[in-house]
Order: C-alpha cells, then structure tokens, then sequence
C-alpha cells in the first residue's frame, strides 16, 4: 500500500494506493468509503479488488483531521454535502482530480464504487467525470442531480440496493430510474430481496434502525460488483 497525501484548500486528506501487478490488465479503482472514513472494510475491498486483477484506491473523503468517532459527528460531517449536492459534486471532483495528479499516469480505465455515502459519490463520479466510465453503488444513497454532463453518455452504472433500507425509500428508487431512463443512460438497478441497510459491512448489526449485514447478499453484490468491472 502506498499513502498519498494532497492538499485541499485547508484539508489534507491521505487516499491509499493498492496497485495491481504489473501483469494485470485490470481498472484503476476509486473506493468511496462509508460516512466513518477509510476503515480495514474498505482496505479489506482493496485487497479483494487486487485480487481480481484491478488497481484499488481508497478515497479520503474527509480529510486526515476530521472526527468521525461519534453519530453525531458523522452526521455533522456529512450534512453540508446533503444538503446541497452542488458542494458534494465539487468535492468529488476535486478529490479525483488531486488522485489523478498524485499517481503515476497509466493507460487504464477508471471506476469508481461506494458504499453508503460513497455509493452517492460513486453515481456522481459517474455522473460527472470523463475519465470514469463505471460506476457502482453499494446500499448507496439516492440523491441525484437535475441536470449531468456529457461524461455520463459513456459510463455505465450499477446500483444495488436493498428492498428493505430504510435510508432509500420507494419513491426514491422509482426517481432514480427515472432519471436514468429519461437520459437514455446504461444503469443496472438490482433490489436485494429481504435486505436493509449497510448488507455488507460485517459489523452491521442495528436492524431495528434498519442497519444489518446480510452475507448472502454481501456475496452476491459483490459478484454482480465484479462481473461489472470487467
């Protein structure tokens, strides 16, 4: 793993580098991790992604000085991007512009996945970047834009969701394909039968809150998630 540390405005912010074998001919991957920061669950997604052949990077979204330790202060972190989805797309932005700069150039693809908050960010990276053309979302949140840019004609889109998550609601997953379907876009929207929020983060374990694991579907999105990267 390689640690690469970049500037944004007054944040410093430290992505992880898991670089494929020189003999691979696999993607450059931005991993978007969960509102608790990079965690050994996303280090655990880089090792798996390494494994299918692919470069992965752990994006910090947050910066290296953000406090993340309580539920309260998650959600304090997160609000100024839900609230206004023109600051997250920026942010986005930035953060994969300041990747691209700290990495070596390689003649590679790029997608972007998510989880939770970082599937949002991944439908975005998607939505808004050239230089991804995948993107795939984990129990990711539903909030999308009025409006795209040309980047999004070219990428394909992977959202899995679970029937029973309580974070995304119905008329939110109708919206959403909506959306999709109305900018004649390439989106896969798969619904996990029985499954709440977070299904694959081991440590889930709220399902009152509507937060649980569920390992069949873990392993299942994950493969649907492999299969689309090829």
């Amino acid at each position: 793993m390689n640690m690469i540390s970049v500037s944004l405005g007054e944040a410093s912010h430290r992505h992880e580098l898991y670089p494929m074998k020189e003999t691979s001919h696999g993607r450059q991957v931005l991993v978007f991790s969960t509102w608790a920061g990079i965690t050994d669950f996303e280090r655990d997604v880089a090792e798996r992604l390494n494994r299918a052949g692919h470069s992965a990077i752990l994006v910090d979204f947050f910066g290296e000085s953000a406090d993340l330790s309580t539920f309260e202060k998650k959600q304090r972190a997160i609000s100024p991007y839900l609230q206004d989805l023109a600051v997250l797309q920026a942010h986005v932005s930035a953060l994969i512009v300041s990747v691209k700069r700290a990495i070596p150039a390689v003649n590679q693809p790029m997608s972007a996945i998510g989880f939770c908050l970082g599937g949002l960010c991944a439908l975005h990276a998607g939505l808004q970047e050239h230089d991804v053309d995948t993107a795939v979302s984990f129990h990711g949140l539903l909030k999308l834009p009025s409006i795209t840019g040309h980047a999004a004609q070219n990428t394909r889109f992977l959202i899995l969701n679970g029937s029973r998550d309580p974070m995304v609601s119905s008329d939110e997953v109708t919206s959403a394909i909506r959306f999709f379907d109305d900018r004649a876009l390439d989106m896969t929207l798969v619904s996990l039968g029985g499954t709440y929020h977070s299904f694959m983060l081991p440590d889930a374990d709220n399902p009152k809150a509507g937060v649980l694991y569920n390992a069949q579907s873990a392993d299942r999105a994950w493969a649907l998630c492999e299969n689309f990267l090829r």
